[in-house]
């Protein structure tokens, strides 16, 4: 079964717990209030479906919480998501009480719910966080706590989320001359982004001279007139394949993962879903 939401950032306050967390912080509350922002539970979602996704056990559920520790990102300042209706928070709050209890015929039932009315209100959750250099240097060991199973299986749940780097850069160049110019600045930030992490992981040094030669190619290719683009058209695709020429497909991967990992390190909310996860299991034990 597919189930995917993207990662998102922290947790809200329970109302009841007040005056305990004014000494602890978002990231390491744990809250199942019903009374919290739209953005904090899109975040809270997000983070408990990768843990659900990643199927972890017990004994990972508490040695990921100590990794996580101090690697999430700082609050957002501006902690709202546009304004949605009361069925969507409902059904998120259901989607996030079926991923605590770990119940997989619940939260298919409430995934099914949440996607369909995403789709009829037209609703994106923003990620609104960046990774942390905490996330970085612990994603390796978040990596290495999973087994090739738990990791095939996230990979197979997220196949048409996993770029390839010479069509990344082929796709921008299909749309370097349509798009706007701050349509192409994000499709071309975009793609070098990804390329970068596809070649070098998590490594920023290595990344940002790969992507600076994805962005020079871009912002050569949308300098040109249109018959200057057609004519080049070959070269420019020549171009792109020489960029992304050393890039192994299983270590590109392995880098995927890594970012995945990282990305999930600095979720703000991650420690407190993680919190969550372990009481629940230790109640069902």
């Amino acid at each position: 079964m597919t189930r995917w939401l993207g990662l998102a950032a922290l947790a809200a306050i329970p109302l009841l717990s007040l005056s305990v967390w004014t000494q602890t912080s978002w990231a390491q509350t744990g809250d199942l209030s019903a009374d919290i922002s739209g953005a904090a539970l899109e975040n809270q979602v997000a983070a408990l479906t990768t843990l659900d996704e990643l199927d972890v056990s017990g004994p990972q559920l508490k040695q990921l919480r100590t990794l996580a520790k101090d690697t999430g990102a700082a609050p957002s300042a501006d902690d709202t998501q546009p304004k949605v209706s009361s069925e969507y928070h409902t059904a998120l709050l259901a989607l996030r009480d079926a991923l605590v209890a770990g119940d997989d015929d619940k939260i298919d039932d409430a995934q099914d719910k949440v996607e369909d009315l995403r789709d009829s209100q037209n609703i994106d959750p923003d990620q609104d966080y960046d990774i942390t250099d905490p996330a970085r240097l612990k994603a390796k060991s978040v990596l290495k706590l999973l087994n090739s199973s738990q990791i095939a299986n996230y990979i197979a749940l997220h196949a048409d989320e996993v770029p390839d780097a010479t069509e990344v850069i082929e796709d921008a160049l299909d749309q370097c001359k349509d798009a706007t110019a701050d349509d192409f600045a994000s499709l071309r930030d975009e793609a070098a982004d990804q390329v970068g992490m596809l070649s070098a992981g998590l490594d920023q040094t290595a990344a940002k001279v790969v992507e600076q030669k994805v962005t020079d190619l871009l912002n050569r290719a949308r300098a040109m007139t249109q018959d200057q683009f057609d004519a080049s058209r070959s070269q420019l695709d020549a171009g792109a394949r020489q960029i992304t020429r050393n890039i192994d497909s299983f270590e590109a991967l392995h880098h995927w993962m890594l970012r995945e990992m990282a990305d999930l390190l600095s979720n703000p909310q991650t420690a407190g879903a993680l919190d969550l996860r372990i009481s629940a299991d230790k109640d069902k034990g």
